[in-house]
C-alpha cells in the first residue's frame, strides 16, 4: 500500500482510536458480574458468501477506486494485465512509511475481519477470509510487485485488531433487542463495518453468545512531568509536556467467574495517542498494544485462577526516540492469585516469534527507516491491587527484530519497552495515577554506526475506571 492509501484510511483510522475512549462511557460490567450461563445461546446464522463480497472484494474494491481519484498516483492504476504479472512474479518487501506499513495495513485488514465476523462468521475463517483479502489487494488492488511484509501484517494484524474491534462494538451495543442511536453509533464507531452490516440486517447475525464475559475499561489523561533521553552514552532533557489520552479495556479479567471457550474471550487492548503538533501525522507519537488468548485451558479455582495457552498480540509503539510493531504468536499464561487482606496479584508472561519492524521516529531522507524481520518477542507484567482502592502494576516487552525475512542482512534491532506504574482510587469511578515509562533501542546495520539510544518519561495522569477493582477479581 502506497502513502496515499494510509491517507484514505485516514478517517477510519482516527474512527477506530477514539472508539477504544468512546466505549468506556459505556455502562460497565463489573468484575464480579454473573458468569455466563452453562447453556449458552446458540450461534447466530453466517453468511460466508456476503462477507466474501463484502470484505476482499467490495473493500478492495472502494480502497482502489478511491486511489485513483488521487492526483499524481499511478499505483492503484491495475490492470488484468498487472494482476496476472504479480500472480506469476516476484514478491517484494515494500519500503513504505512505518505508520502506513504498520498501522494503516492492519487497520485495512480489520474491515475485511469484522465484515465476515458482524455477519455471523466464526473466529478462523474470518481470518482466513482476511488473509484471502490481504492476497487479493497486494496482487488486483495495486499495479506494483507484491509485498510479503504486507501481506504478513494486514492479514495477521488485521485479524487481531479486528477481533477486538468487533468485540468491543459488540459490547457496545449492550444485550438490549433494541440499542437505541448512541449505542449503535458506538458500535458503528468502533467496527464500521459492523456498524453498516446492522443498518441493513438489524439483529438477524448478532452474536449473543459474546456477553456476560467480566470485563474492566479505563479512560486516561496523562500529563509529562519529566523526560530524558540518551543517544551514544550522550544525555539530554527531552520535551515532557505534552498531554496524552489513553484507554484499556481487559476481557475476561483473570480470576473472575467466567469460562474461556473461544479465541479472544480473554484479551487485554490499551491505545494512546500523544496530542501535540504531530499527533494525525506521520510522526505522531502514541502506542496501541492488543493481545488475546486464541486456545487455552483454565487452572486453579476462585479467585486464585488463570490460564495458559496459545496468545497472539499486536503492538504497535512509538516513543518520540523511535518506533517498534510486532504481529506475534506466544506460548504463555495470565492469571490472578488471591494473597487474602485484601489483596490480589495477577500476572501475564509468555515468549514467541513474530515478524515485525523496528526503527528511528525522523524520516531519514531517501531511505526506509526502520527495519523489519522474523521476530522473538517476550512479555511479563504483574499488578497488585488492594481493597478496590490502589493498583501497582508494571510491565516490560521485549523485541528483537533479527535478518531472516528481512531486505537487510547482517543486522538486527533489539527493543526493550517497559511502564510502571502507581494508581489510587480517589472516590467512585475517578482515579489519580503517577507513572514511568522506558524504551531502549540497540540497533545493527553493516552500513552505518551501531545504534545504542533510550527515553525515560515520568508523568501524571487522571483515570476513569470502570470498576472500583481496578481490573482485579475480589
Amino acid at each position: 500500500m502506497n502513502r496515499p492509501s494510509a491517507a484514505i484510511l485516514g478517517t477510519w483510522s482516527a474512527r477506530a482510536a477514539v472508539a477504544a475512549l468512546l466505549l468506556l462511557a459505556v455502562p460497565s460490567t463489573r468484575a464480579d458480574s454473573p458468569p455466563v450461563p452453562a447453556e449458552e445461546p446458540p450461534a447466530p446464522p453466517s453468511n460466508i458468501a456476503l462477507a466474501f463480497v463484502e470484505g476482499p472484494l467490495l473493500t478492495n474494491l472502494v480502497l482502489n477506486l478511491g486511489g485513483r481519484l488521487r492526483p499524481n498516483e499511478d499505483s492503484y492504476n491495475s490492470t488484468w494485465d498487472t494482476f496476472v504479472e504479480n500472480l506469476w512474479g516476484e514478491w517484494e518487501f515494500d519500503p513504505n512509511s512505518f505508520r502506513t506499513n504498520q498501522f494503516a495495513h492492519p487497520y485495512q485488514g480489520s474491515l475485511y475481519f469484522t465484515a465476515a465476523r458482524s455477519l455471523g462468521v466464526g473466529f478462523h475463517t474470518s481470518a482466513a477470509l482476511t488473509t484471502f483479502g490481504s492476497w487479493l489487494w497486494e496482487t488486483a488492488g495495486e499495479s506494483k510487485p507484491p509485498a510479503i511484509n504486507d501481506l504478513i501484517t494486514t492479514a495477521a494484524a488485521g485479524t487481531l485488531f479486528g477481533e477486538v474491534l468487533f468485540r468491543l462494538s459488540t459490547l457496545a451495543l449492550g444485550d438490549s433487542d433494541d440499542p437505541g442511536f448512541w449505542r449503535e453509533t458506538g458500535a458503528f464507531v468502533a467496527a464500521p463495518m459492523h456498524g453498516g452490516n446492522r443498518f441493513f440486517f438489524g439483529n438477524r447475525y448478532r452474536d449473543r453468545r459474546l456477553y456476560g464475559i467480566p470485563w474492566y475499561g479505563e479512560a486516561t489523561a496523562s500529563f509529562g512531568l519529566a523526560a530524558r533521553s540518551r543517544v551514544d552514552g550522550a544525555s539530554s532533557d527531552a520535551d515532557a509536556t505534552d498531554l496524552t489520552i489513553a484507554g484499556r479495556f481487559l476481557h475476561g479479567v483473570p480470576g473472575a467467574d467466567w469460562r474461556f471457550r473461544r479465541p479472544f474471550d480473554h484479551f487485554d487492548a490499551s491505545i494512546g495517542l500523544v496530542l501535540n503538533e504531530d499527533a494525525l501525522g506521520s510522526k505522531a507519537f502514541g502506542s496501541l498494544l492488543v493481545r488475546g488468548l486464541v486456545a487455552g485451558r483454565a487452572y486453579g479455582e476462585g479467585t486464585s485462577s488463570g490460564l495458559w495457552g496459545l496468545f497472539a498480540a499486536y503492538d504497535y509503539i512509538s516513543p518520540e526516540a523511535f518506533r517498534a510493531s510486532s504481529s506475534n504468536v506466544s506460548l504463555g499464561t495470565v492469571g490472578q492469585v488471591d494473597l487474602g487482606r485484601s489483596f490480589a496479584l495477577q500476572g501475564t508472561t509468555y515468549a514467541g516469534v513474530g515478524f515485525g519492524a523496528a526503527g528511528v521516529s525522523e524520516q531519514v531522507v531517501d531511505e526506509r527507516d526502520y527495519h523489519f524481520g522474523l521476530q522473538a518477542v517476550g512479555l511479563a507484567e504483574l499488578s497488585l491491587a488492594w481493597a478496590e482502592r490502589i493498583r501497582l502494576r508494571s510491565a516490560v516487552r521485549f523485541y528483537l527484530v533479527g535478518d531472516e525475512w528481512s531486505p537487510d542482512p547482517d543486522s538486527y534491532e533489539d527493543i526493550e519497552y517497559g511502564t510502571a506504574e502507581l494508581v489510587v482510587r480517589a472516590a467512585g469511578p475517578h482515579a489519580l495515577a503517577v507513572g514511568y515509562t522506558g524504551a531502549r533501542r540497540k540497533a545493527r546495520y553493516p552500513d552505518v554506526a551501531d545504534v545504542d539510544m533510550n527515553v525515560n518519561q515520568l508523568s501524571v495522569s487522571y483515570r476513569f475506571v470502570s470498576d472500583p477493582g481496578l481490573g482485579a477479581a475480589y
